[in-house]
């Protein structure tokens, strides 16, 4: 300022001392952070030797983990497959069985029609030959045999060609054996062999036979033939346990 004092500020040169402390700080901090990383690599190195060892030892039971896991998950698809099957073949069980249903009646009708008339004629062909055998009587059974084989014609549908066929078979034996005149009879098949058995008896069989198989009786009659074993052994249960708690 004009007229007044100045002010002279003098700056102090650092001495050697303080350049010399301050070097010494900056050493120290260096080597410090030196120090830290070099202990900080250590410890990263050391968790990654662990981590490597516990990974190897584990290995078997985390790949029996794994193979288990796939085993189950393979399972799973499988019994996934097995409902998908067994809901189709149920599907598949009702619509036969609907459809049973209704055509099962027919086949009955059918069936039992078709062996009371090869039954009636298997009744009456031993009649007629051990009686008179006259040739009105022959005419009618004759008849009776041409109706049966017509009727199992018309039957095909329900009973199969099959049955036809056998139809036709018994047909023929009855008439070429028994019903037509005596000069024109079969001579190769005798009426009665021996035992009592007729010629038209084993046709008659096998007839029964295949209808019998088309109606499934035998397997009804295992199936209450279960029933009633069943039925016996729940009776037989329930006794001994009113005697036991007697």
């Amino acid at each position: 300022m004009p007229g007044g004092p100045r002010l002279v500020l003098a700056l102090r040169r650092p001495s050697r001392r303080d350049a010399q402390c301050r070097a010494f700080v900056l050493c120290h901090c260096a080597v410090g952070s030196l120090r830290m990383r070099g202990m900080d690599w250590t410890q990263i190195s050391l968790a990654s030797i662990i981590t490597f060892i516990v990974t190897w030892l584990a290995r078997p039971y985390f790949g029996s983990y794994l193979n288990k896991k796939g085993e189950n998950r393979a399972l799973h698809e499988d019994l996934d497959k097995i409902h998908r099957q067994l809901e189709r073949i149920k599907s598949e069980f009702s619509l036969k069985l609907d459809f049973y249903k209704v055509v099962y009646p027919e086949k009955v009708k059918a069936a039992l029609d078709l062996h009371n008339l090869a039954a009636k004629l298997f009744m009456d062909i031993p009649a007629y030959y051990v009686g008179a055998q006259e040739r009105q009587r022959a005419m009618e059974l004759e008849a009776d045999a041409g109706v049966m084989l017509w009727r199992a014609k018309s039957y095909e549908f329900l009973l199969g060609e099959e049955v036809v066929r056998l139809t036709r078979e018994y047909r023929m034996i009855c008439i070429t054996v028994f019903l037509m005149e005596r000069e024109f009879r079969s001579r190769e098949v005798p009426p009665v062999s021996h035992g009592d058995i007729w010629a038209h008896e084993a046709s008659y069989k096998e007839l029964s036979n295949a209808l019998r198989k088309i109606l499934h009786l035998d397997t009804l009659d295992g199936l209450m033939s279960s029933f009633s074993t069943g039925a016996d052994n729940q009776t037989l249960v329930q006794s001994l346990q009113s005697r036991h708690k007697d």
